[in-house]
């Protein structure tokens, strides 16, 4: 089985390196944003060019998720796991369902919240978190933005879900969907627990198919 990973917005494969999955991870590159990109468009574009003729899924982190939650509606991956992120529009925090367009503030407004923003991932390894943030690209998440201010869907698929029971960026939607003990970065904080949730879902996924 092949997982296609996705991370959050401004990270990168960093987020994943942690993990001890039984099964081959591959995290897609982010491509080029154009200027009418929706998150349904820059979903599919994100997938081009893999191999779809053997069984694989998707895992998204935060951003990621919600190209990942974007994916599902096809439902032609086996599997479809969100880790910090959510299933639709109506699931995001608040100051996002303000349709205030974040995203035409002066690129240099975003290089400055890099260096103040981490603390709000409540992550354990603030070394790491440090380094993706600073070495992100502030266009970059400007584009994430504007895709995710302007998401219209709520339609959704098939997914499994992961969450911190204390993430302070997205806060779990609903107390209903599994969590483990930490903020927006466990897929860092807690690789271990996240690791063998995935591994058992995917074991699932594989029972449930032969």
């Amino acid at each position: 089985m092949k997982i296609y990973a996705i991370s959050g917005l401004g990270a990168d494969e960093r987020v994943f390196n942690s993990l001890k999955l039984d099964y081959d991870l591959e995290v897609l590159p982010w491509k080029p944003f154009s200027k009418d990109d929706t998150m349904n468009s820059y979903a599919l574009k994100m997938i081009e060019g893999i191999d779809l003729l053997k069984p694989y899924g998707f895992i998204g982190v935060s951003f990621g998720g919600m190209l990942v939650s974007e994916l599902s509606k096809n439902q032609t991956a086996n599997f479809y796991i969100l880790v910090s992120s959510v299933f639709t529009r109506s699931e995001l925090p608040w100051w996002f369902k303000l349709n205030i367009p974040f995203y035409k503030l002066p690129t240099f407004i975003f290089e400055i919240t890099k260096t103040w923003v981490r603390v709000f991932f409540g992550a354990k390894n603030s070394p790491l978190i440090k380094r993706i943030l600073k070495e992100s690209d502030p266009i970059f998440i400007k584009n994430a933005i504007r895709l995710i201010i302007n998401w219209q869907s709520n339609l959704k698929g098939e997914v499994y879900r992961i969450h911190g029971d204390h993430d302070l960026i997205i806060p779990r939607p609903d107390k209903s969907i599994p969590s483990v003990k930490g903020g927006h970065f466990v897929i860092v904080d807690k690789a271990t627990e996240i690791s063998t949730i995935i591994n058992l879902i995917i074991k699932k996924v594989i029972n449930k198919n032969t």
